[in-house]
């Protein structure tokens, strides 16, 4: 078994010497691919009976910067109405003159509400459900699930139209827009095959699904993407360790988040270890009003698209 892309040397990966069953995991990126090689006399072993006993399956993993790249927050820009509680902090309150207040009376004020230009880096996890549940999102990625995708085009009018601008990627299994032969995306045509969808499928094509729970990004100032869980460490009168989160007067134990255990050492400052190694690029941050604790963790890129 071997790896190659354009212009490059093959690498060999596996060889199977022995009549058995092989399985084996390996990362291929975009422009890679894989091949089987058998030596063999027996040209009818050639070809159709070792394609017929192989079944190659991939998973995608994204960068860290990626993962959040199908989704729009589309907030209102401006709005009369007052923002739902979820979302108020989002937005500036204005007073400005009523222009349908009655000319003979004294002239009324109204309140108007701006979206304030720092908004995406005041959305938690609150103003993310609203979103989802107001519609305030949209998806802007480019590629879509095998399922996900001929569910909506089953019911969608103009199929010739959205043929032309998609094709069948069989190892993600899933349609990727590349465009029509000239290049040209028709990002209208995309917008409306897309606005069909139902909220759980729009859930399901702009969040990423993660151990079968879909996630939204949150944004650092500078724009950037993160994720983050959020556990509830036990009050004074329900500690138990090993049970949950507790906290003593050296350390919070925060616990397993994604198969690591984590706690949060007070040495002067809070320190936060991953398993049992301080991590010396997190940055923990306690909000002196809340108590809340609030741990940003620089990430490793993870291999792959």
């Amino acid at each position: 078994m071997y790896r190659s892309k354009r212009d490059a040397d093959s690498e060999k990966l596996y060889e199977c010497t022995d009549k058995k069953t092989y399985e084996f995991e390996t990362d291929i990126r975009r422009g890679e691919y894989i091949y089987f090689v058998s030596e063999t006399d027996n040209r009818v072993k050639i070809g159709a009976g070792i394609e017929a006993s192989i079944k190659i399956e991939y998973k995608k993993y994204m960068r860290d910067e990626l993962l959040g790249r199908n989704i729009q927050y589309l907030f209102p820009n401006k709005t009369y109405n007052e923002p739902e509680k979820e979302i108020i902090n989002l937005y500036d309150e204005e007073l400005i003159e009523d222009e349908d207040a009655d000319e003979d009376f004294n002239t009324k004020k109204r309140s108007i509400w701006s979206l304030k230009s720092d908004y995406l880096s005041l959305i938690d996890e609150k103003a993310i459900e609203k979103a989802l549940s107001l519609r305030y999102y949209g998806y802007i990625g480019k590629e879509i699930k095998k399922g996900e995708f001929e569910k909506l085009y089953e019911k969608y009018g103009n199929k010739s139209g959205i043929e032309n601008i998609i094709k069948y990627d069989g190892g993600f299994k899933e349609y990727i827009h590349t465009g029509d032969k000239n290049g040209n995306l028709n990002q209208y045509e995309m917008s409306q095959f897309i606005s069909q969808a139902d909220n759980q499928t729009l859930k399901n094509l702009t969040g990423y699904k993660d151990s079968e729970k879909l996630r939204y990004p949150l944004f650092y100032e500078n724009g950037d993407k993160y994720y983050r869980d959020i556990l509830k460490v036990s009050e004074n009168n329900e500690r138990e360790q090993r049970k949950g989160g507790y906290e003593s007067e050296e350390k919070i134990l925060v616990g397993k988040i994604r198969g690591k255990e984590y706690e949060i050492r007070k040495e002067g400052v809070y320190k936060l270890y991953e398993q049992g190694i301080k991590n010396e690029e997190a940055k923990v941050i306690v909000d002196k009003k809340t108590k809340n604790i609030k741990v940003l963790l620089k990430r490793k890129e993870k291999s792959g698209i």
